[in-house]
């Protein structure tokens, strides 16, 4: 059983960071003309691409053929925004869709796999593929110009990686907005994104959360239950920042590199699965704020090499959970401030650490 899409958007609805972000970045931009030719070379050669293609691709036929139509019958549409990497190669930050439209049609394949006529347009397009329009409409869409912005980052680059993170999260238009950790396995991807693609199918995992991959909200908890494990105390009050650093920092990391966290991981879930259910669900809904407390409370103690009673730990996480002192720090809308973040984290660590003494 999953989440259903309203009780995702409740984990954090209501959750404010503490600041907003504070670094000023570093960027420089121009703008360039692609043939729609060009582009669709481009993307099949992956020298413009998504990084994570497992997003994604939202648009109807109905609506991708609309596109496609109006490149056809010449009339302007909005201009795409890339960003620029060190081997030169552009990640698409705003305009996948149409861009993926585009390629789809030349390649005579809708993303279900069926053919790609085109469908709800002009007469004379309905039900067309690529190979039916005649050489001249052919060769007038080959060449019709789509305005690029180009953006990239001055040196050094890892320092100006959360600006575009915010590019993505302000500039996409895709027509449905993309979380945060689909921009995040953009931006940040690499080998380390790859090994959080595999924690999330423990089983022990997803007993505890039941949570929909769909919009990789699972992912996302993944990085910040292992970010907190690993450096709460460094955590300053905005959530998706300490997540964008903490995916900057791992990104190329190998599993050689993680194989500590990644076994640390699923130790603490085995032990999270064997605890009531509503532990984590108070109100129905997953509480986000007593998953990480628990969960890094539970891997610093694993990560001492002790071993742990289950008995006296799932009693001291019942009782921990319903004390006063716990209660105030994971009130809703302060859950993403520094203070009642580390304070409950601390006060886990402490308790689980008293009941094994």
């Amino acid at each position: 059983m999953e989440e259903s899409k309203n009780e995702l958007d409740e984990l954090e609805k209501n959750e404010t960071e503490e600041h907003e972000y504070t670094t000023t970045y570093k960027l420089n931009s121009y703008g360039i003309d692609f043939d729609v030719n060009g582009l669709v070379r481009r993307q099949n050669s992956h020298s413009i691409y998504l990084p994570d293609f497992q997003r994604n691709y939202v648009w109807s036929k109905k609506k991708a053929s609309k596109f496609i139509e109006s490149l056809l019958l010449g009339l302007p549409i909005p201009s795409v925004c890339l960003y620029k990497e060190e081997d030169n190669k552009q990640i698409i930050i705003d305009g996948f869709q149409r861009l993926e439209s585009i390629r789809l049609f030349y390649s005579k394949k809708f993303s279900d796999g069926s053919k790609f006529a085109l469908v709800s347009v002009n007469s004379s397009f309905e039900g067309k593929t690529i190979e039916d329009l005649d050489e001249e409409l052919r060769l007038k869409l080959d060449d019709t110009l789509i305005h690029a912005t180009v953006v990239k980052a001055d040196e050094p680059q890892e320092q100006n990686y959360n600006a575009v993170y915010l590019i993505f999260e302000r500039l996409n238009t895709g027509g449905v907005n993309l979380t945060p950790q689909e921009i995040r396995s953009c931006v940040y991807h690499g080998s380390f994104q790859k090994i959080i693609q595999n924690l999330v199918k423990d089983e022990n995992f997803k007993k505890v959360l039941i949570v929909s991959s769909k919009r990789k909200k699972d992912q996302e908890i993944v990085i910040r239950l292992l970010s907190l494990a690993n450096s709460y105390e460094e955590y300053t009050g905005n959530m998706k920042e300490f997540l964008n650093q903490y995916c900057d920092i791992n990104k190329n990391k190998s599993e050689a590199d993680c194989s500590v966290q990644v076994n640390l991981f699923n130790q603490t879930f085995s032990f999270l699965s064997q605890l009531d259910f509503n532990i984590f669900r108070p109100s129905k809904v997953l509480n986000l704020a007593i998953l990480d407390a628990v969960f890094v409370g539970t891997y610093k103690y694993l990560q001492t090499g002790k071993n742990l009673d289950f008995n006296k730990y799932s009693s001291a996480i019942r009782a921990m959970v319903n004390s006063s002192d716990f209660q105030k720090n994971i009130e809703t809308g302060k859950t993403h401030h520094s203070i009642p973040l580390k304070e409950r984290i601390e006060i886990a660590i402490k308790k689980i650490q008293e009941c094994n003494e």
